[in-house]
């Protein structure tokens, strides 16, 4: 009986050193997102997100056999590009633990400006317009949000 305690004292002995030599080191710093973000950040983000997907949907919605609407819808999807290239070059410094870029935060403006002035030169009463009017107010308003309470 000592003899197999013994072993087995040995075997558990060279399994669990064995096991301390290969550990490879874990890195414990946190992701940029989690180290310094709030809650509020991240709900701030999530919804300008959702919001400016939501109007891209009600853009498509909107009758463009005007030529003065085609335009201004064609203007509008490219600042919504512009917005959208900005905000996933934000979120992939984010996810990669990294600092946003700089100007993330002035492309994103930029295109919401861009969405905004397009949109509100149309002075149009038609309601699919009006909604996606709505909705880049929304999304407006989210990247305020984002802005005032991300750092």
């Amino acid at each position: 009986m000592v003899r197999f305690t013994s072993t087995l004292v040995t075997v558990c002995v060279a399994a669990f050193a064995g096991q301390r030599i290969h550990a490879a080191p874990i890195d414990m710093t946190e992701p940029a997102v989690t180290k310094v973000d709030s809650l509020q950040c991240n709900v701030a983000r999530a919804t300008i997100i959702t919001d400016l997907n939501e109007f891209g949907v009600l853009l498509q919605k909107i009758d463009t056999s005007n030529e003065t609407v085609a335009s201004a819808v064609s203007d509008a999807q490219g600042g919504l590009k512009t917005t959208g290239d900005a905000i996933t070059s934000i979120l992939q410094a984010l996810i990669a633990g990294e600092a946003p870029p700089a100007e993330g935060r002035d492309k994103t403006g930029e295109g919401l400006g861009v969405m905004l002035q397009a949109l509100t030169g149309l002075n149009s009463t038609e309601p699919a317009v009006s909604d996606a009017l709505s909705k880049l107010n929304d999304a407006i308003a989210a990247g305020n949000e984002v802005v005032a309470v991300c750092k």
